[in-house]
This record gives structure tokens, sequence and C-alpha cells, in this order.
């Protein structure tokens, strides 16, 4: 049997599916997925050593980060004078413009 392009098939108006046999369309579809997920695996692989060669770079260039410095602790229970004063001019004002 000589093989016809699928393309001459389709311009004689042949239908494929009974041409080509379903063993050989499952086997290129396998293919083409692992071919594809390859490609992804391999692509992100290089992504991930790439990020983590920047972050490697970055921390050279830079230096080490500097330590977080630590929070002013106020004593528990003595709220900010400043914080009280703007808490209540605002109470203040809303009971006054909803006539409360």
């Amino acid at each position: 049997m000589t093989e016809v392009p699928v393309n001459e098939l389709l311009a004689a108006g042949v239908n494929t599916a009974e041409v080509i046999p379903v063993d050989e369309l499952l086997a290129a579809g396998v293919n083409l997925m692992l071919m594809g997920m390859g490609v992804v695996f391999v692509l992100l692989g290089l992504m991930v050593v790439t990020v983590g060669g920047m972050s490697r770079l970055a921390l050279k260039i830079a230096g080490e980060p500097l330590p977080p410095e630590p929070p002013t602790a106020r004593p528990a229970g003595t709220p900010d004078q400043q914080l009280l004063s703007v808490i209540s001019a605002a109470v203040h004002k809303y009971r006054r413009s909803h006539g409360r």
C-alpha cells in the first residue's frame, strides 16, 4: 500500500478517520503529550535554577540583609495621648453631625 499525504486526502474529500489507524493517532497523541510535558519540565527547572542564581548573586552584591529592628514597646495599658485625642475628636464630630 502506498502512502498518500493527508493534505491530498483532504483535498480529495476522503474521510481521514478511515485512513489513519487509531493506534497511530493515539501513539502520535501520547508522543506529543510527552514532548510537551518534557519541554515544560525543562523550562520550569531552568527557571528555578535561574531564580536561585539571581538570589545568590543579589545577596553577594548587596551583602547580608540587616536584621529587623525590634519594635519600640510601650507599657501595656498606656494608650498614646495623641491617638486618644484624635479618636475622641472623631467621635465628637460624628455625634454632632448625626444628632446624638
